[in-house]
């Protein structure tokens, strides 16, 4: 059995931008705390397993963090057959919601993807930041990924994600307020 270990180690730089933050104004009359009870909806109804996922939820601050992964398809080389295999690497990212009185913010960062094994002879190596210009293996597909792949289909994949995340984020904070029942 041959496994490749990578070290995800090292600073994002500030200059990349593969983060996405906004300050949403919303319906005025919506507190922070109904605020934050929405965003807390959001993640349970949004996440498998909101519990596994959620980092910290601070009642005083009204905070959300969570560090959830996005499963994306990435091409592995197997080492034994000497061939290529298609199958699923994950990104994880950070996902931020701060709330205040009529307003919140989210934030989706630190975005990195990781490997695992398939088996024993296929491995989907650890690619890194996706901040970065270039994955951490940067050679033809023989136990590397392609830089065009890197910056096309799974930077794409993530972005597409995100970009849906953010849509549902806002059409569930940015719900009318509602008289009580």
């Amino acid at each position: 059995m041959v496994i490749i270990i990578l070290s995800l180690g090292g600073a994002i730089s500030a200059q990349n931008n593969f983060e996405w933050t906004e300050v949403v104004q919303v319906d005025s009359t919506l507190s922070q705390k109904e605020l934050y009870s929405r965003a807390k909806m959001f993640v349970a109804t949004t996440y498998v397993s909101s519990k596994a996922v959620t980092d910290m939820s601070n009642d005083q601050s009204f905070t959300i963090l969570i560090k959830p992964i996005h499963e994306i398809g990435v091409k592995a080389y197997d080492i034994a057959s000497m061939t290529d295999c298609i199958f699923a690497g994950y990104v994880r990212y950070m996902l931020i919601i701060e709330t205040k009185d009529g307003k919140y913010r989210y934030t989706i960062k630190d975005c990195v993807h990781e490997g695992y094994e398939l088996h024993p002879s296929c491995r989907i190596l650890s690619l890194g930041p996706l901040a970065n210009d270039k994955p951490l293996i940067d050679k033809p597909w023989k136990g590397g990924v392609k830089t065009e792949f890197w910056n096309g289909n799974l930077k794409q994949d993530f972005k597409n994600m995100a970009t849906l995340l953010i849509a549902k984020l806002k059409e569930e904070m940015g719900k009318p307020a509602k008289s009580d029942w």
